[in-house]
């Protein structure tokens, strides 16, 4: 049966999901001290869109994208000591991810 509307759902919690309705893909990670944090919601719905522009595999770049905030928060959590602290080293976290940081 033909997918209506053609489009994808991201559910993000203590693991992340990702889904077009077909396949579901999971990323697990982040930090706790995320959700005491005013926009980083926000900020992973335009990591979102900036991951789909370039992206041949929708789905693919969603559970990327979430793997990718999921290693900033991770990176944020050990580096503060309180919410102030990790919004500052979560957007510093975001800016100095490299590639090879998530080669295996």
């Amino acid at each position: 049966m033909p997918r209506k509307y053609k489009t994808f759902v991201v559910v993000t919690g203590h693991k992340d999901y990702a889904t077009d309705g077909e396949r579901v893909l999971c990323a697990v990670g982040g930090s706790e001290m995320m959700t005491l944090v005013v926009g980083t919601g926000c900020s992973l719905s335009a990591l979102l869109a900036a991951f789909l522009g370039g992206a041949e595999r929708s789905l693919e770049a969603c559970i990327a994208c979430c793997d990718y905030v999921n290693y900033a928060n991770d990176t944020a959590s050990t580096r503060s000591s309180g919410p102030g602290s990790f919004h500052v080293q979560y957007l510093d976290a975001l800016y100095q991810i490299r590639p090879e940081d998530f080669r295996k």
